[in-house]
């Protein structure tokens, strides 16, 4: 039974240093916008993954939509997956 417990202590141990290495290294990336670095506006991260997106008008719309068709980029918070949505790309800060 002693090396079933000192096998289970090492596993509880390896786990725990592997999820405090995670932590030290975000993923995702940092993004200035008009000379500012870009923050979540949820949690105040500011570490996101970003998306291009195109955003296609409803045929519904009876005004001009044809700027959607320009796209949009995207930044998803990589901490609380929060969305922030830009008419243009943000310049990468790291």
């Amino acid at each position: 039974m002693g090396k079933l417990t000192d096998a289970l202590k090492a596993g509880v141990r390896a786990a725990r240093e592997e999820h405090a290495a995670q932590r030290s290294r975000p993923d995702g990336d940092r993004y200035i916008m008009a000379r500012k670095l870009v923050c979540c506006g949820h949690c105040g991260g500011d570490r996101f993954e970003k998306r291009d997106v195109v955003l296609r008008p409803n045929t519904m719309f009876s005004v001009d939509a044809s700027w959607l068709d320009r796209g949009a980029v995207v930044l998803i918070c990589v901490h609380c997956t929060s969305l922030q949505w830009f008419g243009t790309s943000p310049e990468a800060a790291d």
